[in-house]
């Protein structure tokens, strides 16, 4: 399996990692990628959480921070990465638009 990232999920660690109170953003971002690539072997590691346009949304959790993906045949797509205290339901409409690109 391929782990590919949505540009809308790297923006989501870029404005991480420029907001973050953390003292050590580096480091919580390598532990989030280091996370992320479990999937490659567990591909449905993380559990079902939505379905939009036929896909299966699957939410993976690192610490504070939920890892939005869906598999389509030899990929997993990562769409967004957002923080616990953001509710996903309201992001379902630009999941929608993410997932269509």
């Amino acid at each position: 399996m391929v782990i590919k990232w949505s540009r809308y999920a790297l923006n989501d660690i870029k404005e991480f990692k420029n907001y973050t109170k953390k003292s050590l953003p580096e480091l919580y971002i390598r532990e989030l990628f280091d996370t992320v690539s479990k999937l490659k072997d567990f591909p449905k590691l993380g559990f079902i959480t939505s379905y939009i346009n036929k896909k299966t949304l699957r939410k993976l959790i690192y610490n504070e921070h939920s890892i939005i993906y869906y598999i389509e045949n030899d990929e997993i797509v990562i769409v967004t990465v957002i923080h616990h205290k953001q509710n996903i339901s309201s992001k379902l409409g630009f999941l929608k638009k993410v997932i269509q690109e």
